[in-house]
């Protein structure tokens, strides 16, 4: 049995830690709360790795405020070897400390974290063979320092693997888990608004982004009307109508061959989000709309599509696929091919940053994303044989996604 407990008066600074151990990798990634006004938001974090006795191994520091960091923590044979005792995570040095016996081979998750109070945490044991295990990808290992302050801009994130009439999407979650991390860490956003969903119903969408007779879903009612810039992202099933050849986001619950009645259209989806009177609106899709990927002996079909935000003011809409193509995996990096890119192309500002501005425009990532010797379109080729080619539209092209430092 094994226990992971914190302990001093400021324990609940530190919470969601996550050990995963893979060969002689041991990847730790933790969220801190924010800290109370009379503590310094610039404080040195580090991670310690112990043996039984408590001597230490070796010992990563990080400086600078990130409320959720990550790190892939390599070490020799005769070091993994000694890992049988103690992995802590340290913040101010003493202000709070979490200590966690790991096992190799596993992944554990502390759950419910008392406030000022020395807490047991349960664990979650999962083997690192299936696909749950998240983060080892080298994009969820970044430090990269931004300008980006966004408080007032609000998400929705939706990542669909698990679904209940067809195949599931093995890297989705790890997609929007990822975004996530990304907006908080490197665009500025608030968590608190973020509205993350993982397997969505189509009762979902509907809360979120409303339906043809009321299209004033939850995002709309929580957004600044004309301040805050909005963020859509979507992994997961994508499909035609077999009749109406419209394309549908495709619900956890949603069976394919009925996706008309049970789907939720994207007509109906960007109509509503062209009523949102935002800043600007970003949609970000990882799918496949073609039915390549979801229906068996149907040829992929072309869908159309009526994009209002195509021509609004200040929006952009990126897309991983076009046509009859599908949107294909990195099963390698865990994560979809699209998804990856884009986000290594905020990682990677050597080679986005083309004009070395330090700013990375939209029309900078697509580019970088669509190269045909070093992005999707190659990629998508060597690996798995396919065409897979993004699209962007959107009059925003030129806008500033991300400053750096």
């Amino acid at each position: 049995m094994s226990f992971l407990f914190s302990f001093h008066s400021y324990s609940q600074y530190i919470t969601n830690v996550d050990f995963s151990v893979k060969k002689h990798t041991i990847y730790v990634s933790y969220h801190l709360n924010e800290f109370d006004n009379n503590l310094s938001n610039s404080y040195q974090t580090s991670i310690t790795l112990v043996d039984e006795s408590g001597a230490e191994i070796v010992s990563v520091k990080n400086d600078g405020y990130l409320k959720h960091c990550q790190k892939k923590i390599e070490l020799s044979e005769a070091e993994f070897l000694k890992i049988r005792g103690m992995v802590k995570v340290e913040i101010c040095s003493s202000c709070a400390t979490v200590y966690c016996k790991i096992l190799a081979e596993s992944v554990f998750k502390p759950v419910n974290n008392s406030k000022y109070t020395p807490t047991e945490f349960v664990l979650d044991k999962t083997s690192l063979n299936s696909n749950s295990n998240k983060n080892t990808s080298d994009i969820d290992f970044y430090n990269i320092k931004t300008k980006n302050k966004n408080p007032n801009a609000f998400a929705v994130i939706i990542g669909n693997k698990d679904y209940q009439h067809t195949k599931k999407v093995s890297f989705a979650l790890n997609d929007a888990q990822s975004m996530k991390n990304y907006l908080i860490n490197m665009l500025g956003y608030s968590e608190g608004n973020i509205f993350y969903l993982e397997n969505a119903t189509k009762s979902s969408f509907e809360t979120f982004f409303g339906t043809k007779e009321n299209p004033q879903g939850k995002l709309f009612n929580n957004m600044k009307q004309g301040i805050s810039d909005v963020f859509i992202y979507y992994s997961g099933h994508g499909a035609p109508g077999l009749n109406d050849k419209k394309g549908y986001f495709v619900p956890i619950d949603c069976d394919p061959q009925y996706v008309e009645q049970g789907g939720y259209s994207l007509d109906l989806f960007y109509n509503n989000i062209s009523k949102l009177n935002a800043k600007s609106i970003t949609v970000i899709t990882d799918a496949c709309f073609s039915g390549a990927e979801i229906f068996k002996n149907i040829s992929p079909i072309t869908i159309t599509i009526s994009n209002p935000i195509a021509v609004a003011d200040n929006c952009v809409v990126l897309t991983s696929s076009t046509g009859t193509q599908v949107s294909s995996w990195y099963t390698e990096k865990q994560h979809g091919m699209f998804t990856y890119f884009f986000l290594k192309a905020l990682q990677d500002k050597d080679k986005s940053d083309k004009n070395k501005d330090d700013k990375l425009s939209f029309t900078e990532i697509f580019e970088y994303v669509s190269d045909k010797t070093e992005g999707v379109p190659y990629y998508a080729r060597s690996i798995h044989g396919v065409d897979q080619t993004p699209t962007m539209q959107g009059t925003g092209a030129e806008n500033v996604f991300i400053e750096y430092k």
